[in-house]
């Protein structure tokens, strides 16, 4: 007897061994697997399974599948069943599906569906590969609404973003760059962007993206620069042009934001003209000034001129013996005069012409040595010392160096005038200012300057017989240099006059 049951009890553990491999297989399967027989009762139910859907398999066994399904597929799955038996025509059997399944929770998620059909011993069974799409669909909604976020900034942005590939092919043309250039995106795209750019940059668009793509030296790539374009009517406008680069794969890609600037160069043109227009109108009004000034000034000296010469011509009519001396008197007198309308002639002439200047480079450090040596022999006579004060470091820049001169030799001497017959103290000191420029102080010991005189206005003056002219133009020659001048009192008497001048050098040439 127990011989007769071996065979079978070997055949049972050989089943047993395969079941068990099976089991084996589809738990490890990363899709859920859930069989059913031809009443739709569920007979398979795997770990994937069990994970996706919260149930356990002693919870699902023996029930209609349609448990793990939502309304209204619960309601009509058994009728879709039977009319398959019926009809023989699949809806779902043979192919993949997306729908929808309900967890234990309650949950609906979305999954990829392909069931299968297989008979064993006349028996109809149907297996289920289900797949959680959940995560995917999140992702793909996600990179969904980034992409159309995206396209919306890019398709109402105010400035043109046009996109090329490493070849300089347009690959993207936003309805801004189309407004701004003129093209339609269908006309540009697939086309070189070098068809935006007037010559000489057309020509040397692909040599330059060349150049980079062999090299990596980035002339505009990264950086924000201002250049030109060209609409597709011919005309030429200023832009502001950002290129970034961005890889993708193996793609390289290059967005160009295109920005317009000409309404901006239109109105720094026009604010140029009319400070230009209003400076212009300032110099007349200077100039009306000043020769209102100067014919009011002109008539003392003339007047006394004339009077000395007729004074000198009655006397030797009268008396051909008139000591020397008091003729040689009257002839300084008049002397004396006329050097002053001389000079206040010649200022008013220098005040009034434009500062054109003739920049070349200037060593700080000899200029000033020469300028105060030229008035060191005056201050030496009046008991004055004169320091000089110059940094290792002193820059070297660029100016006109005869106006400049011009303006150092008036400050010096207004310097040494101001201390008198000493004893005092004139100190140059040359340093750096906030920005980089060059600070050259011009110090005295000097009395100071009154509170209410503004010195730099024209015909202010402490000097008896000064014009009120020299301060103002060297105020116009350090302004045409990109420079300025400023006065403050001295401690604990005195002036210091602070002259600034930019290293690299400015003004007209």
């Amino acid at each position: 007897m127990t011989e007769e049951k071996r065979p079978s009890s070997d055949a049972d553990r050989a089943r047993g061994l395969q079941q068990a491999r099976w089991q084996a297989v589809l738990d490890t399967i990363q899709d859920a697997v859930v069989g059913i027989d031809n009443s739709g009762s569920i007979t398979l139910f795997n770990r994937t399974a069990e994970a996706i859907f919260g149930y356990r398999p002693d919870d699902v066994l023996g029930r209609n599948v349609s448990v793990l399904m939502p309304q209204p597929y619960r309601s009509e799955h058994d009728g879709y069943l039977s009319e398959y038996r019926r009809t023989g025509v699949p809806k779902a059997i043979g192919r993949i599906r997306a729908v929808h399944a309900q967890r234990s929770s309650g949950e609906i998620f979305p999954i990829e569906l392909s069931v299968s059909e297989a008979r064993f011993e006349d028996q109809t069974v149907y297996t289920a590969i289900i797949r959680d799409v959940s995560e995917r669909d999140r992702v793909a909604a996600a990179l969904s609404a980034s992409e159309a976020r995206n396209r919306a900034i890019i398709e109402t942005a105010a400035d043109g973003i046009i996109t090329i590939d490493e070849h300089g092919i347009i690959d993207s043309f936003n309805p801004a760059a189309t407004r701004m250039l003129g093209y339609a995106a269908e006309e540009v795209i697939g086309k070189n962007v070098k068809i935006l750019m007037p010559e000489p940059y057309r020509s040397e668009h692909d040599t330059y993206l060349g150049n980079y793509l062999r090299t990596g030296l980035r002339q505009i790539i990264g950086i924000g620069r201002e250049v030109v374009a060209q609409r597709k009517d011919g005309t030429i406008f200023p832009i502001h042009l950002a290129v970034s680069e961005v890889r993708l794969a193996d793609r390289r890609l290059f967005t160009g934001i295109v920005h317009d600037i000409s309404e901006q160069r239109r109105a720094e043109t026009k604010l140029r003209e009319m400070e230009k227009a209003a400076h212009q109108r300032q110099r007349l009004a200077d100039v009306g000034a000043i020769t209102a000034q100067i014919v009011h000034d002109l008539g003392n000296p003339l007047a006394a001129i004339s009077m000395q010469g007729q004074w000198i011509l009655r006397r030797a009519r009268r008396d051909p013996a008139q000591p020397i001396g008091v003729v040689e008197k009257a002839a300084d007198q008049i002397v004396s005069r006329v050097k002053y309308l001389d000079g206040m002639v010649r200022e008013f002439l220098e005040f009034t012409r434009e500062q054109r200047l003739k920049l070349t480079a200037v060593d700080l450090s000899p200029f000033l040595r020469e300028v105060i040596d030229l008035w060191r022999p005056l201050a030496t006579d009046h008991g004055i010392s004169v320091v000089l004060e110059l940094p290792d470091d002193i820059p070297q820049i660029r100016a006109d160096e005869e106006k400049l001169r011009r303006v150092f030799e008036n400050l010096v001497k207004n310097a040494v005038e101001a201390i008198g017959t000493g004893p005092g103290t004139l100190t140059v000191r040359v340093g750096r200012a906030e920005g980089g420029s060059v600070r050259i102080s011009v110090i005295d010991t000097g009395p100071g300057l009154p509170q209410d005189l503004d010195i730099f206005r024209l015909f202010e003056t402490t000097k008896p017989f000064g014009t009120g002219l020299g301060l103002p133009i060297a105020r116009q020659i350090l302004l045409a240099h990109g420079g300025g001048i400023e006065v403050a009192d001295a401690v604990p008497h005195g002036a210091i006059f602070h002259i600034e001048l930019p290293v690299g050098g400015a003004g007209q040439q």
